[in-house]
């Protein structure tokens, strides 16, 4: 009803528009831009460490709202399997919602000190800084991404990314060019492609430098 009585339906990709099946003829996308100014003053990195108490070389990240749209599970279920084969590695979830509790609880004492589940961050482009692989895990059951600020954020800080292949994701990440992309709870993808780009990290720079540069080229707030 809204679409029939608008003169101009605005998504922020064009999977928004497909979605909702909004007319062609006055419908247009403009994308998410990121400001570059938010990355000029990072935290030191060490000292970003020290504060969430890890001390291992490589850090896995996810940054969402601990809702039903994202998939904690996934990512957690994947943390496990990772940890139980390698000492090299800590996983951090930044973000905040009803189930950050529920997620808590379900670590052993042994896995929250590697799993660090640290709730909302305000300035979240320092942890950021801290990951190695910058992930995106997407309940596809409930909902599709638009064009993700926390890919936009990755990239812009040269992460590599692994994302769902969800709505505008692919808008964004460029399957294996500056990252990968999986299907809903593909944990074997996940697990996979960790690994890959913990133990290649010729692999994980190329993809985060080309990320970078996909969010300066078409991601800023000039083409915003």
């Amino acid at each position: 009803i809204n679409m029939a009585f608008s003169d101009v339906i605005l998504s922020n990709s064009n999977a928004g528009l497909k979605s909702f099946n909004a007319p062609s003829y006055k419908s247009a996308v403009v994308q998410n831009g990121f400001d570059f100014n938010r990355i000029d003053n990072l935290k030191n990195p060490d000292k970003i460490k020290q504060h969430l108490g890890i001390d291992k070389d490589k850090v896995i990240g996810m940054v969402a709202s601990f809702t039903i749209h994202k998939d904690y599970d996934t990512f957690l279920r994947a943390a496990r399997i990772i940890l139980k084969k390698r000492d090299d590695v800590a996983f951090i979830a930044i973000g905040d919602g009803p189930f950050l509790e529920r997620q808590k609880k379900s670590l052993t004492p042994e896995e929250a000190k590697k799993i660090k589940l640290v709730g909302r961050i305000y300035d979240v482009e320092s942890y950021i800084n801290i990951f190695d692989i910058g992930v995106l895990l997407t309940n596809t059951r409930v909902v599709g991404e638009g064009i993700s600020n926390s890919i936009m954020e990755y990239m812009a800080l040269a992460k590599p990314v692994i994302a769902t292949d969800s709505g505008g994701t692919k808008e964004i990440v460029i399957d294996k060019k500056t990252g990968y992309l999986i299907g809903n709870e593909d944990l074997n993808n996940l697990v996979d492609n960790i690994n890959v780009l913990l133990d290649d990290p010729g692999i994980a720079q190329k993809m985060g430098s080309l990320g970078k540069e996909r969010i300066g080229k078409e991601f800023s707030l000039d083409e915003m």
